[in-house]
């Protein structure tokens, strides 16, 4: 009976060591979640031009880029490295210039960053930085994709809040100069809303007053002007009850002024 009771007890305090250490890494992965700010910075887009072996990193075309992903903990510090990030690159990240984190790519443009055995913590309003070199370029602040979640094992999975959302311009940073050109002689122009202007300069207008859309199997243009403000009248005999019914709900759809009626 005594061994019955000391199993028992044993028992219970191994369960209550395992919902409190699954307690703790949630709470780890929620503080992260909430407080972890980050942002990039787009250091190069030229890597090999700049004294970095990208061929030896296998970067097809020997092209590669160095980005500085910088995490900054805006709640109280975390000790914990029972974690790990999992974020979006639309390149393939081939080195990290770290020993505190390692990064590996996941499948697509899925990849994972965690902690290593060397991670000092985040101390409370502590700035990371993580620089990284990828493969090819990233001109644009689209390159950058938002969303990103924080896991660990014993624990439900959180986004990350300050890169959820659709608008990146806000944790993206770099993109100006040089950095704008997929390599030191690329004379791509940069669209502004100057060019834009100017390329569009020698758009005309035209003439679409006898223009229909979907355009008819056949037209006759007259001369003068209809008045329809009164709407349409069209003989029922050419149309099956379905398309009849079908043109009367697009023109309510469409919400036009104008009714539609088959007579």
């Amino acid at each position: 009976m005594l061994k019955q009771s000391l199993i028992a007890t044993s028992v219970i305090a191994v369960l209550a060591g395992c919902t409190s250490t699954q307690s703790s890494t949630q709470n780890t992965v929620d503080a992260l979640a909430q407080n972890l700010d980050i942002k990039y910075e787009v250091l190069t887009n030229h890597g090999a031009n700049e004294g970095i072996n990208c061929q030896a990193l296998e970067a097809e075309w020997a092209s590669c880029n160095k980005v500085t992903m910088t995490l900054t903990n805006d709640g109280d510090a975390i000790e914990s490295n029972d974690w790990a990030i999992y974020f979006h690159s639309i390149r393939l990240i081939l080195d990290v210039e770290s020993d505190q984190f390692k990064i590996t790519r996941i499948t697509g443009d899925l990849h994972k960053l965690e902690p290593t055995d060397k991670f000092q913590g985040f101390k409370a309003g502590e700035s990371v930085d993580i620089t990284y070199t990828g493969e090819y370029w990233q001109l644009f602040e689209t390159d950058f994709m938002p969303g990103a979640f924080v896991a660990a094992d014993g624990a439900e999975p959180k986004q990350i809040v300050s890169l959820d959302g659709p608008d990146v311009s806000g944790f993206v940073s770099g993109l100006e100069g040089e950095k704008l050109k997929r390599t030191p002689s690329d004379n791509n122009v940069i669209a502004t809303a100057a060019t834009r202007f100017a390329k569009n300069s020698d758009v005309v207008q035209e003439d679409v007053t006898t223009s229909l859309i979907p355009a008819p199997m056949m037209t006759s243009v007259g001369e003068g002007k209809l008045d329809i403000s009164g709407g349409f009248k069209l003989e029922r005999s050419p149309f099956e009850p379905a398309q009849e019914q079908a043109l009367e709900s697009r023109a309510e759809l469409l919400a036009l002024a104008l009714p539609v009626k088959c007579q």
